[in-house]
């Protein structure tokens, strides 16, 4: 997944296109001096790149390398979310090794899966026994024992690369769990990507961590997110504000490069159909709470999804396994604005609409004073509901009635509340009954300083964008008081 190298750091320019084998043209990459460079504090040069922030997790594969090659194998997990820079941290590591017998396979998102894919994908390096085996219909126990043989007997130490794990099938999870059983005696480690935010708690490969925790042969590493030190880096050179760049794309790597390497659009084409795919594989009733969740804003109350959606609980933890949303102190929210971007574009303008006039008699009918009327107006507003806009339109001279919106500028950004649905309201001003409103008092707007020639922008490219749903800009936040029936706590 060569797009995902966007853990690397581009020095002067990460608009240019690199003709180095492996890397697609919108990888960013700094050519180094090859030579005995030393892992830093921020990076570590590996031949002619340089890895942002990932000295760490290239120590720990290296330590655990050097003890398989002693004789003591070891399996290692590696998560981390999509686009985190996984497969390009194996890919760099893998390549460090130099001259080592490396064996690569991946699984694949088939409606019909294949027994073994990563062995088939591997078959031309394996034994001829084994690869005979892998022709056809290949009978399990056999297949799994011939595979240990592989990493008993090789001429010399075995870095076997599992990718994809989180689509791995079923004859593939039970041989990971056969070797994490014996592999200790093997010069070989096993390195299984997965990503992380698409395991959930009843995922098959959760259940087989689970089953392999014990064992001390297991060792487990995390990928994190880029720091915004890290973005900022990155976006030296460009005219994007690096600030701005880390909000919307969170640290994720592939997220990052593909906004760099676009400079332009709202949500580069790349990423609209990385995240559209994702959500393309969910049922219809987790699909529609999905929507709703983008049309309310970047985070709200399961309760207000529920209730706009007219979906039930299970499909929106739906949404939460998939890795499009995660639970976040007691709300619902996407893992980076980008993706409710995409999703949000992708809603029909019908149904956009419908979804924010049930948005606006939701939020209507709540008690006077806990949801501000900027923002009941800005859901009339994409409903075209004329007569809602003005009856909840702030008075001139204060909040415009855009707020959240991007509508080329317009407006104030949405207040943010600080409020948890369900939880007691903390702080001053709040109102009876101990929780508080589900939107904050709006602040005075403060005017935006006019930006000079030639300085940076934000990542929309400080353009109006249409889209279907007319508000793809919103990161507007929907939380606090509990909905109906909820218990207070």
């Amino acid at each position: 997944m060569t797009a995902s190298a966007a853990a690397f750091r581009s020095v002067p320019s990460v608009m240019t296109q690199h003709a180095q084998p492996g890397l697609s043209r919108t990888s960013v990459v700094a050519t180094q001096p090859r030579g005995g460079s030393l892992p830093t504090m921020d990076k570590v040069t590996v031949g002619p790149c340089t890895l942002e922030e990932r000295d760490g997790e290239m120590v720990s594969l290296t330590r655990w390398w050097r003890e398989a090659c002693a004789g003591t194998g070891r399996l290692v997990l590696v998560g981390g979310d999509a686009g985190a820079g996984k497969t390009v941290l194996v890919e760099e590591f893998g390549r460090i090794l130099g001259d080592v017998r490396l064996l690569r396979g991946s699984s694949e998102p088939l409606t019909t899966p294949i027994a073994f894919g990563p062995l088939r994908d591997m078959a031309h390096s394996l034994s001829p026994p084994l690869r005979q085996k892998l022709t056809g219909p290949a009978d399990p126990v056999e297949a799994r024992h011939l595979m240990l043989d592989e990493l008993r007997g090789g001429a010399g130490p075995t870095l076997v690369v599992f990718e994809d794990a989180h689509w791995a099938d079923e004859a593939t999870l039970d041989l990971l769990r056969f070797l994490g059983r014996r592999i200790e005696a093997c010069p070989a480690m096993l390195v299984v990507v997965y990503r992380q935010d698409e395991v959930g708690a009843r995922h098959p490969l959760r259940v087989l961590a689970g089953d392999l925790a014990a064992l001390p042969v297991v060792r487990r590493l995390t990928v994190p997110m880029l720091s915004e030190a890290a973005v900022a880096r990155l976006a030296e050179g460009t005219d994007i504000d690096p600030a701005e760049l880390y909000r919307r794309t969170g640290g994720n790597a592939f997220f990052v490069t593909q906004v760099l390497g676009d400079g332009r659009a709202t949500v580069p084409p790349t990423v609209r159909d990385a995240v559209l795919a994702r959500a393309a594989r969910l049922e219809p009733g987790a699909r529609e709470a999905l929507d709703a969740l983008a049309c309310l804003g970047t985070r709200a109350a399961p309760w207000l999804v529920e209730a706009v959606s007219g979906r039930a609980a299970d499909d929106l933890d739906a949404c939460v396994d998939r890795g499009l949303v995660a639970a976040d102190d007691g709300a619902v929210a996407f893992r980076h604005e980008l993706v409710r971007v995409a999703v949000m574009e992708a809603i029909p303008p019908g149904r956009a609409a419908a979804l924010h006039r049930r948005a606006l008699a939701v939020l209507g009918a709540r008690p006077p004073g806990e949801v501000e009327p900027a923002r009941l107006a800005d859901h009339a507003e994409r409903a075209d509901d004329r007569a809602a806009v003005l009856a909840y339109a702030p008075p001139r001279g204060t909040t415009g009635i855009h707020a959240g919106g991007s509508h080329g500028g317009r407006g104030t950004p949405p207040p943010r509340t600080r409020s948890v649905p369900g939880q007691p309201g903390r702080g001053p001003g709040r109102p009876p009954g101990g929780t508080r409103p589900a939107v904050s008092s709006r602040r005075r707007p403060r005017r935006r300083p006019a930006r000079p020639a030639g300085g940076r922008r934000g990542v929309a490219g400080g353009r109006r964008r249409p889209s279907a749903g007319r508000g793809a800009g919103r990161a507007g936040d929907h939380r606090g008081a509990p909905g109906p029936g909820d218990p207070a706590r």
